[in-house]
């Protein structure tokens, strides 16, 4: 007796697991309304690790997009910049520098942003006629603006009346060079750790979004599953089948994104698509019900 008791609860527990995997499901859920009565019946809770799944996979191109952008403005803007300084030397208080004078440094949009000139003191009038520079080496000072490093990511206004400066004293005897800075400070691997980061940032606002969402429009479509579709379904239960559903929406929302193309009436295309999704796993669950009715 207890061993067909046990055989029968082996048998329900087949019965109740999910056919389908999360993986399965992010390709099947565009032509497989057997997914769809599968999420509905089997899935459990609101199908956490599949959001973060779909959410780690929509979130590769748009990294790659900002992760790209991000490398060359940084690259150009502050980078480059850094690395053209040539080898500053100062000797007794006085700097020196083997280039011809006033040598100046521009970055990729051709903007002034670094100003050398030893064979003169600081002249302040210079930082006022390049609203755009951002360090200034005399003979016998250094110069900043306000904000040093944001001007490198043209953070601030084009003109900034707040000027710095550090006086080098009498017996100072140090040098600087752009390239040895860049090594010595690991700059290049800074920012390969500051790009990496957006990677989990991105991961974090994308699986918020869909869960916001998701969760705003399952409430909505419980209504219209039960006075339009005529079919009753437990929140959890639309909950799960709207996430399966709007995932071709999002990947094509996605792949539109990231490759930043402008088709027309986009947005009403991708509303369209996820409601006909939806439709149809709710019309093939109604559809499954009947049949199993008819068996028993």
């Amino acid at each position: 007796m207890k061993r067909s008791k046990s055989k029968h609860n082996n048998n329900l527990t087949e019965l109740s697991k999910p056919l389908f995997n999360i993986f399965q499901a992010l390709y099947m859920s565009f032509y497989n309304s057997r997914l769809y009565i599968d999420v509905i019946r089997r899935w459990k809770g609101v199908a956490f690790f599949y959001l973060m799944l779909l959410s780690l996979i929509l979130a590769i191109p748009l990294y790659i997009l900002v992760a790209t952008r991000c490398y060359h403005e940084i690259n150009n803007s502050i980078v480059k910049v850094i690395a053209d300084i040539p080898k500053i030397t100062i000797k007794n208080g006085v700097g020196v520098c083997d280039k011809t004078m006033p040598y100046i440094i521009r970055n990729a949009k051709h903007e002034e942003r670094v100003y050398i000139d030893t064979t003169k003191k600081a002249d302040t009038a210079i930082m006022y006629k390049f609203p755009k520079l951002m360090v200034y080496f005399a003979q016998d000072k250094l110069l900043f603006r306000e904000g040093f490093f944001a001007t490198f990511a043209n953070k601030l206004p084009e003109y900034s009346s707040r000027i710095y400066y550090f006086d080098y004293f009498k017996y100072m005897n140090e040098s600087f060079s752009g390239n040895d800075f860049i090594k010595d400070k690991k700059i290049n691997l800074i920012i390969k750790i500051l790009i990496a980061a957006i990677y989990p940032l991105l991961v974090g606002i994308v699986f918020g979004l869909c869960a916001f969402f998701n969760f705003s429009l399952s409430l909505m479509a419980k209504m219209v599953s039960r006075t339009i579709l005529k079919t009753y379904l437990k929140y959890k239960e639309v909950y799960r089948l709207m996430l399966i559903a709007s995932t071709p929406s999002l990947l094509i929302l996605d792949v539109l994104l990231s490759t930043q193309t402008t088709v027309f009436a986009s947005g009403y295309i991708v509303l369209f698509i996820m409601v006909a999704y939806f439709s149809m796993g709710v019309l093939a669950y109604r559809r499954d019900s009947q049949q199993l009715a008819r068996v028993f």
